[in-house]
């Protein structure tokens, strides 16, 4: 399937879109997570930082969808590697339905890639995947269980999924991957 059936709403001409409006329409994905990559603080590239405990721990923030929309809205961390926690391809590959292969579309280009998800999962750098390395992305399962949007700039990749795939994040992964609201500026 890939992308091939996938409705998506209609966008309009703004940079601040809700997630849900970013995601297609015909899937039935209603469950939202930030999930994040190695981040730096602009203030300070000593160590970087591969989890929202960190990120909100350094900055003594309490760890809120509010207070994550504050930081990037005041650009207070950007993008290291594009790496996800090691455990995230675990959950993603072990939640029935979900098929093992994932595909890559470029916002900019709209070429398409196809790779193993436990590959883009566990890639030292996403980019590395494909042959672009910047810009805006949307990848998605076979069975299109998950969707995520990821931007080059962006230390957070934006996920929409299935309910059981919610379980094994919110169980799982709390260090790194967030439940976010469907109205969560992702822009």
């Amino acid at each position: 399937m890939g992308f091939d059936n996938l409705q998506f709403p209609k966008r309009v001409s703004t940079r601040v879109l809700p997630i849900k409006k970013l995601v297609p329409l015909n899937i039935g994905l209603n469950n939202f997570f930030a999930v994040m990559t190695e981040a730096y603080f602009v203030s300070d590239d000593s160590a970087p930082l591969s989890n929202f405990d960190e990120l909100f721990t350094k900055l003594r923030l309490e760890k809120t969808e509010n207070n994550l929309s504050n930081i990037r809205r005041k650009g207070l961390i950007y993008e290291g590697d594009k790496t996800f926690a090691p455990q995230l391809s675990h959950v993603f590959e072990n939640v029935p339905g979900c098929s093992e292969n994932a595909h890559i579309r470029s916002s900019e280009s709209g070429k398409i890639w196809e790779c193993k998800a436990r590959d883009f999962f566990e890639a030292e750098n996403i980019f590395a995947l494909i042959d672009e390395d910047f810009g805006e992305f949307q990848i998605t399962d076979e069975q299109n269980c998950w969707y995520c949007i990821l931007r080059d700039f962006d230390p957070i990749v934006f996920f929409a999924v299935n309910d059981e795939l919610s379980k094994q994040l919110t169980n799982c992964v709390q260090e790194t991957a967030m439940v976010i609201s469907p109205d969560f500026n992702c822009n």
